[in-house]
């Protein structure tokens, strides 16, 4: 339990009442992280969950602990995740008769839909999408056989996304400091300014550490500029950076480019694991040596690159996102198995609409602003 556990259970109540009963069943595939089981408790009301599967990455073994006690609980590797055929098998015994939604991170089953479809067919309702990575997978699926609806790319998850950069940095700051390394020493090169590069930056700036950025795309590179940050062109940041925070949601450094940095650069992932840096390339090219927990080496002719966290999302290390602005977002996720199951089969990836984001956000406003004063209440 934490200070803010009465307050989210209590919002997470009066959304569950809102909502209603949605579907017959669900399987949950998320972040086992501490305050996960208050979500959970919820979005049972509205889809009971007949399955949850954490992302082996982000497992807190006391939340696994408290989650399995009343939840049938799967631990696939992310190989397996990745596998279509094993999670079209895993997940059988758990669909019904009525229909099943899964709800995930990460688009593990983006892959999967047609042989879902073609085994399981109206015993699924559809998918429900957390992150932009997922969401990329569904667009990359369609024409989508079963619905699908992302909340990836919603307003209401700017305030999460707008912590995302900032808690990586801090768990980089935290690792390093205990190697006798500081970030104001550092120069930092940040990959993606989105929503979550842009936190990372102004984290990063905020440290005195010299941060420059690079983005695909010009009009985000002529933002970071106009906002005090230096853009090189891309193999000049690469090869001039001693600390790299990949915050794309896709790929930020690929196998051809990983030979452009210098030796002793260290790798920060913002996102999802096997995304920001191709880690299948480290592993069979290089030489990886454990420095110290949560930090390899990885040698090769001459070049050592470090890799935080194993390339998983480095805030994990010390409980990811939480707090109310986490709670606005898992509310939004509860309030999508309401769009799922009106949504139409197939077709491309749905989202909430723009009342149902207001309604949520007001409910949130009374349940976490004290009327008075405006700020967090408890």
């Amino acid at each position: 339990m934490s200070l803010i556990s009465p307050a989210r259970r209590a919002f997470f109540a009066d959304v569950a009442a809102w909502v209603g009963r949605q579907a017959d069943a669900s399987i949950v595939i998320t972040h086992l992280l501490p305050q996960r089981g208050e979500f959970l408790e919820a979005l049972h009301r509205i889809a009971p969950i007949a399955l949850v599967i954490p992302v082996p990455y982000s497992v807190h073994p006391p939340t696994l602990d408290e989650v399995a006690a009343r939840y049938a609980v799967a631990r696939p590797s992310l190989d397996e995740m990745l596998d279509p055929q094993h999670m079209s098998a895993l997940i059988a015994p758990y669909l019904g008769g009525g229909p099943t939604a899964l709800i995930e991170i990460g688009g593990y089953f983006a892959s999967a839909l047609d042989l879902l479809k073609a085994r399981y067919g109206a015993r699924i309702l559809g998918c429900l999408e957390d992150t932009e990575a997922g969401h990329r997978r569904y667009d990359a699926a369609a024409p989508l056989p079963y619905p699908v609806v992302s909340v990836a790319r919603s307003r209401l998850k700017q305030a999460e996304d707008a912590l995302v950069g900032p808690s990586c940095v801090f768990s980089a700051e935290r690792l390093l400091k205990g190697q006798g390394l500081y970030l104001h020493a550092r120069r930092a090169l940040v990959l993606g300014y989105g929503k979550v590069g842009r936190g990372a930056a102004r984290a990063l700036d905020g440290r005195d550490a010299p941060t420059s950025v690079f983005d695909v795309n010009p009009v985000q590179r002529a933002l970071a500029m106009s906002e005090g940050f230096p853009i090189p062109e891309r193999e000049a940041a690469l090869a001039n950076a001693d600390i790299v925070f990949g915050c794309t949601g896709t790929t930020s450094v690929g196998p051809d480019e990983l030979g452009l940095l210098k030796s002793g650069a260290i790798l920060v992932s913002c996102s999802s694991k096997r995304v920001e840096f191709d880690v299948a390339t480290l592993e069979r090219d290089y030489a990886r040596t454990p420095v110290a927990p949560h930090i390899d080496a990885y040698a090769k002719a001459g070049q050592t690159l470090y890799l935080l966290g194993g390339g998983a999302p480095l805030n994990f290390l010390d409980g990811g996102i939480g707090g109310p602005a986490l709670s606005l977002v898992q509310a939004e996720i509860m309030a999508a198995v309401k769009t799922l199951a009106a949504a139409p089969a197939g077709g491309a990836v749905a989202e909430v609409d723009a009342a149902t984001r207001q309604h949520l956000a007001a409910m949130w406003c009374r349940a976490f602003s004290d009327p008075e004063t405006g700020a967090y209440r408890l």
